[in-house]
């Protein structure tokens, strides 16, 4: 059993850890747990969005990467926005009624205040649905499956989304693809066979080299029905500095040696062989706003990705 507090309430959810790999030997499951609650970058993201569904280390990770890598609590809002909007042209432009969120993280905090929107990601009096509402605000019977390895993010969304025949929440890492489409909670919800909308926000930049991730949509893509809709995005920046101090945070949060902070112009690579949607590849918090595509020279730290359409 594992207990996490959350905004407004105590959460406690079973999970079976036998077997888990990244358990250290002779490590017992509940210092398991709470190496895995604090070492989260799903707490982290939600810290540098604002959210207050974390704890103090998720805190510190936040000032140490803003500290090295300025605009990163930009770049986490924009990604959260971006998975929001992605979900939601992927139901109304695009008529997809089925979503995998791969790496789906804590959902987007809530903030204060009331207004519009503008350029950057999550803003005030912009309190996003989550992703599951998103789509159903479109169609009625519309089908998600949430995937995930971080397990501060998981106990929150086992706590706040019901599974269900529509809904599934699952503990898998969503880097290994033959691990997602074989597990039964996905296949439970989605029908693989026909188009999906797939989020993969903030991901590819787990891996340790961007030929490795570019490989990792493309193999992923051509396990897609034609007709399905990729959202895809990783932190950049153009100075090396800030590549590489930032990755140091990352990899200490992650207890991961194969992820990097990538240059802008490596993202591209990504949507070989996919037909990328208007506005093309860029920062997704430039979405929005009639703005422009930023000079991929001048990124000091952002998300850059775009989302993309598999052909026939």
């Amino acid at each position: 059993m594992v207990g996490l507090c959350l905004t407004d309430r105590w959460c406690a959810v079973d999970f079976d850890f036998v077997g888990d790999p990244r358990m250290d030997p002779g490590e017992d499951s509940s210092s398991f747990v709470a190496r895995m609650l604090d070492f989260s970058l799903g707490g982290v993201v939600n810290a540098l969005a604002g959210g207050r569904d974390n704890c103090e280390l998720h805190r510190t990770f936040a000032r140490e990467l803003e500290e090295v890598a300025p605009g990163a609590g930009a770049a986490a809002r924009a990604a959260l926005a971006f998975r929001q909007d992605a979900a939601q042209e992927m139901a109304r432009v695009h008529g997809l009624s089925q979503v995998l969120d791969l790496g789906c993280g804590l959902r987007a905090p809530w903030v204060s205040g009331a207004g519009g929107r503008s350029g950057g990601g999550l803003w005030a009096g912009r309190n996003p649905l989550d992703v599951a509402a998103i789509v159903r605000a479109v169609h009625p019977g519309g089908r998600v499956a949430f995937v995930d390895d971080d397990l501060h993010a998981m106990v929150a969304a086992r706590a706040l989304r019901a599974e269900g025949d529509s809904v599934a929440v699952r503990v898998v890492d969503p880097l290994d693809l033959g691990a997602v489409f074989a597990d039964r909670g996905v296949g439970r919800v989605l029908d693989l066979s026909e188009p999906l909308g797939v989020l993969a926000v903030s991901l590819p930049w787990r891996f340790r080299v961007q030929a490795d991730a570019a490989w990792w949509v493309g193999r992923l893509a051509g396990m897609l029905a034609p007709g399905s809709v990729l959202a895809v995005s990783q932190p950049v920046s153009s100075m090396s500095d800030i590549r590489r101090e930032a990755t140091g945070v990352l990899r200490t949060v992650t207890w991961s040696e194969g992820c990097g902070v990538k240059r802008p112009s490596a993202v591209a690579s990504l949507f070989a062989g996919l037909e990328v949607l208007a506005p093309g590849v860029g920062d997704v918090g430039d979405r929005a706003v009639d703005r422009g595509r930023p000079d991929p020279d001048t990124v000091l730290f952002a998300e850059w990705g775009a989302l993309a359409r598999k052909g026939a």
